[in-house]
């Protein structure tokens, strides 16, 4: 039975399709696949850091869109892009001193030596907000983990080229490094979201966004909260 690739719209008779290789079979992303995704994260890879990495900037949207509905060849899985970057920033950050542990007090002295695992515990609280922002969209949990680990590597992108960039500038205040991200990723988020939830409203869409953020930012906040009163 002939059916169409999820990844290139070519039609399929056989497991892979002839035209890009991709299995028919591609189920969509559920937990399980999520697992295996995070199974394969040191296995090799061609360009497709770089090609996520790309289209996180110039379609974020659209890409993650593919990503969600089946498309998988070309396409980097969420969480290994988003350990991986993780990886690089909090590299970087230590290579150019700007975690300074020793310096830091209370829950800001708990953060600097736990940055990595605080940089990773924004996917969950962004996938818990866009899951009550945009319930109306009837996507699964799993499908909002999705777009929070493509959501979080975007900003860690970012990141990244600030930290680069302060070696060529000179300047080297982590204030700048974890504000001026967050700015450029919050614009890049809410071109993404309206474009993911296309099949909603422009108004349903607006909300859904102003509800994510605040929701993700509450939950941010809470969780500094709770670091100050035990740290």
């Amino acid at each position: 039975m002939n059916i169409t690739c999820k990844n290139c719209g070519a039609g399929v008779d056989g497991k892979f399709c002839s035209a890009c290789g991709q299995p028919a079979s591609t189920r969509l992303l559920d937990w399980k696949f999520l697992w295996e995704d995070l199974q394969r994260l040191f296995s090799p890879q061609d360009n497709t850091f770089y090609a996520a990495i790309k289209a996180l900037f110039l379609r974020p949207g659209d890409f993650i869109l593919e990503y969600l509905q089946g498309r998988r060849v070309g396409h980097l899985g969420p969480l290994k892009l988003v350990l991986a970057l993780s990886a690089i920033n909090l590299g970087l950050l230590q290579t150019y001193h700007l975690l300074n542990v020793t310096q830091a007090h209370g829950a800001q002295s708990w953060i600097y030596s736990h940055y990595g695992l605080a940089e990773l515990a924004l996917v969950p609280l962004m996938a818990l907000a866009s899951f009550v922002g945009f319930r109306r969209a009837g996507f699964p949990l799993a499908w909002h983990f999705g777009i929070a680990g493509f959501l979080v590597s975007q900003q860690l992108a970012i990141r990244i080229g600030v930290v680069l960039l302060g070696t060529v500038f000179h300047y080297t205040r982590l204030r700048l490094v974890l504000v001026t991200p967050q700015l450029l990723a919050t614009g890049l988020a809410t071109w993404a979201f309206f474009r993911i939830f296309n099949t909603l409203s422009l108004k349903q869409r607006g909300w859904g966004t102003v509800v994510t953020f605040t929701l993700f930012g509450v939950s941010i906040l809470s969780a500094l909260l709770v670091l100050l009163k035990f740290f």
